[in-house]
């Protein structure tokens, strides 16, 4: 990070958002009954996508499907990881990037240098979930100046609602 605010006040900005349909389920076998009876079981669709705005008409605005376990935070992660490679790809020296994921902010923020000194093992001893993207994420965080801000989700930022209807868009 740096001591001088100044290099951030004409920094790009970017918002990035992760959706997932019945986030958790991974695809849950349900039962529907009809009078205490079993009338059908079905597998779930579960989909999971992700958004990346940069501003209306911009032409890295990006969205795409989530792969691996479909889940909101998977999402999240992966639009980060996305809006990084391209600020790198573009030459950027420094980005901002908004989040509404207090998630995200608290596992790149606090929790990311215990688990690379744990050997990305949680307290618990279980391996880190979305280890890949956190990993990536981390990696491209040594070639660019990043600086992470929370967004209260749906609360009429406008960046933050055209990231989350390209997650939405992402996830179909």
């Amino acid at each position: 990070m740096f001591s001088d605010e100044s290099i951030w006040k004409d920094a790009p900005i970017v918002y990035t958002d992760g959706a997932c349909s019945r986030n958790g389920y991974q695809g849950a076998k349900v039962a529907f009954l009809d009078r205490a009876s079993f009338v059908n079981v079905k597998n779930l669709q579960i989909k999971a996508g992700y958004g990346v705005f940069w501003g209306y008409d911009h032409p890295d605005n990006t969205c795409g499907p989530v792969h691996g376990a479909p889940t909101n935070n998977r999402g999240e992660l992966l639009a980060v990881d996305v809006a990084l490679k391209q600020a790198i790809r573009n030459n950027m020296s420094c980005i901002i990037v908004r989040t509404d994921s207090q998630l995200l902010m608290k596992s790149l923020d606090i929790y990311m240098e215990k688990w690379k000194r744990k050997k990305w093992k949680t307290s618990s001893g279980e391996s880190v979930k979305n280890q890949d993207l956190i990993r990536s994420i981390d990696d491209s965080t040594q070639r660019i100046h990043v600086k992470f801000e929370y967004v209260a989700g749906h609360s009429g930022v406008a960046g933050n609602e055209e990231a989350d209807k390209l997650a939405r868009l992402g996830a179909q």
